[in-house]
C-alpha cells in the first residue's frame, strides 16, 4: 500500500496531522532593586561603579575637589576612582581594594590549586630525648652475673661493670661451682662492691638468676640488671638502660615490667640469640620520640627487672636449668602489666663462638643436651600458662622444623619424648 502525499491528502480531504507548539522556557526576571551578579559587577567599568555607590558612603578628600576643574575628564575619573573610599563599620578601604578588577573573564579563571596536606612531623630517629639526669643515682641497682668456668670473661665483665657512667650500688656474683680457679679470683677481690656466692653444685643459668636475684632483694636493690658471664655492655649501657626505662613508665599509664639492652654479635650485626620478640605496637613509643621499642620477650644478657616485678611473680623458674627460663621470666612478668621496652642507645656485646640462633633445624650431637631442656621448657609454659592450643602449635613447629633440617631420627625421638614430657613437668616460682 502506497502512502497517498500531502497533494494526494487535499484532494481526498484529508487533513494533515499538526504538531503541538514547542513549549519555549521561560525567561526569569530579575526583580526591580536586586544587584547583579557578580561576573557583572566585576566587569563594569570604573565610572559605572561609582553611579553605584550611593553618596552617603562615598566621600571625596579635599585635595580631588579642588583640582577637579583644572584636569580633564579622565584624569578626574583616575583621581576620583583612588580617592573614592567605601566605609565598612569602623574601616575605610580604597574602592580598588574593596572591588578589584579582575585580570581574566570569570570563564577563564583556573581554579586555584589546593594547599598542600599537612602531615605530622615525625620524630627523628639521630636526635636522642633530653635526659632528665642520671635516674640511676635515686634508684639502688644491683648487676647480677651467673658464671660458670669462664674466668678470662668474666674479668672482662668484671671491667666492663666498674667503668659504668652510672656504676652499680652493688655486683652480685654468682659462682655456679666452677672448677677453673674462679672461687679463688673471687676471694682475692677487694672492691667493697663486689658480693659473692658461691653454689655448691651447678644449678645452670636458672637456678643461678634465681640465687643472684634473691641475693639482690635482701641487699635492698630497686632494679636488677641480669647478664651471663659473656655479656659485655658498653661504658653507658646502664644509664642509657635506666633512663631509658624511667621514660617509658611515664609514657605507658599500665607500667612497663621490664628493659633490655640492644643485644651486639660484633659491631656491625646483633646477636641471633638475643633478639627480643617485638610486640604488635611495638612503635607507640618510638613515635613519641623515644628511642625504645616494646617488646614481649628478652634475654638475660643485658636485663632489668624493677624491685615491684620480683616482688609481683617471684624469681625465675629455677627448674628449667638452661634455656627459655629468661622467655619465661619476661612472658610472667607482662601478664597483666603490658610488654616491656628494648632500649636501642644501650649497648652490649654477646661474646659467644658463632652467632645462630636456637633453631630445631639445627639439632646435632653437640647441642642435642641444650635442645633437650629448650623443648621441655617451652612446651611446659605454652601448655600451663598459656593454653592446650598453644602447646600442640609449639610441638608442631618443633617437628617441622626437624623434618626440614633432616634432624637424625635418634635426635628427633629424644626431643619429641621431652616435648611429651612438658605434660607433667610444670614449676612454680619461687616467692620473695
Amino acid at each position: 500500500m502506497v502512502r497517498p502525499g500531502a497533494q494526494g491528502r487535499r484532494r481526498l480531504g484529508v487533513q494533515p496531522p499538526t504538531r503541538p507548539p514547542r513549549a519555549r522556557p521561560l525567561r526569569r526576571r530579575r526583580a526591580p532593586g536586586l544587584l547583579a551578579p557578580a561576573a557583572a559587577r566585576e566587569g563594569r567599568s570604573v565610572e559605572q561603579r561609582l553611579r553605584r555607590i550611593p553618596r552617603s558612603h562615598a566621600v571625596r578628600s579635599p585635595g580631588a575637589r579642588a583640582g577637579a576643574a583644572g584636569v580633564c575628564r579622565s584624569e578626574r575619573r583616575r583621581r576620583a576612582a583612588v580617592s573614592v573610599e567605601v566605609h565598612r563599620g569602623d574601616r575605610a578601604l580604597p574602592l580598588s581594594a574593596a572591588r578589584p578588577r579582575p585580570l581574566h573573564p570569570p570563564w577563564a579563571v583556573e581554579a586555584a590549586p589546593a594547599p598542600p596536606r599537612l602531615t605530622p612531623d615525625l620524630p627523628r630517629t639521630d636526635v636522642r630525648p633530653p635526659s632528665k639526669g642520671p635516674i640511676s643515682v635515686s634508684k639502688r641497682v644491683a648487676a647480677i652475673v651467673v658464671t660458670y668456668n669462664r674466668l678470662d670473661k668474666l674479668k672482662t665483665v668484671l671491667d666492663k661493670l666498674r667503668a659504668q657512667t652510672t656504676p652499680p650500688e652493688w655486683i652480685v656474683v654468682v659462682d655456679n661451682a666452677s672448677t677453673d680457679g674462679t672461687d679463688a679470683f673471687l676471694a682475692a677481690q677487694t672492691d667493697p662492691s663486689l658480693d659473692l656466692t658461691t653454689l655448691s653444685e651447678n644449678t645452670g643459668g636458672a637456678g643461678g638468676f634465681a640465687t643472684g636475684v634473691k641475693r639482690a632483694y635482701e641487699l635492698g636493690a630497686d632494679l636488677f640488671w641480669l647478664m651471663d658471664d659473656d655479656c659485655y655492655p658498653e661504658a653507658d649501657a646502664l644509664e642509657h638502660l635506666v633512663d631509658g626505662h624511667a621514660l617509658a613508665m611515664e609514657s605507658m599509664p599500665g607500667g612497663v615490667p621490664f628493659a633490655c639492652s640492644l643485644v651486639y654479635f660484633d659491631h656491625q650485626e646483633l646477636a641471633e640469640m638475643n633478639i627480643p620478640a617485638p610486640d604488635w605496637k611495638w612503635a607507640r613509643l618510638w613515635v613519641r620520640g623515644q628511642r625504645a621499642v616494646l617488646v614481649q620477650t628478652c634475654s638475660f644478657v643485658s636485663a632489668l627487672y624493677t624491685r615491684e616485678t620480683v616482688e609481683r611473680i617471684g624469681l625465675p623458674l629455677r627448674e628449667y636449668f638452661i634455656w627459655f627460663d629468661d622467655a619465661a621470666y619476661a612472658r610472667m612478668a607482662s601478664v597483666g602489666i603490658g610488654p616491656g621496652v628494648c632500649i636501642l642507645d644501650s649497648k652490649a656485646y654477646h661474646d659467644t663462638p658463632n652467632n645462630v640462633a636456637g633453631d630445631f633445624s639445627k639439632v646435632d650431637e653437640s647441642n642435642l643436651w641444650k635442645f633437650e631442656y629448650g623443648a621441655r621448657n617451652e612446651a611446659s609454659y605454652h601448655l600451663h600458662h598459656e593454653s592446650l592450643l598453644s602447646y600442640l602449635r609449639f610441638v608442631a613447629r618443633v617437628e617441622i622444623l626437624m623434618h626440614r633440617g633432616r634432624v637424625a631420627w635418634r635426635h628427633r625421638r629424644r626431643i619429641t619424648s621431652r616435648l611429651f614430657a612438658a605434660i607433667r613437668f610444670n614449676p612454680t616460682a619461687e616467692r620473695v
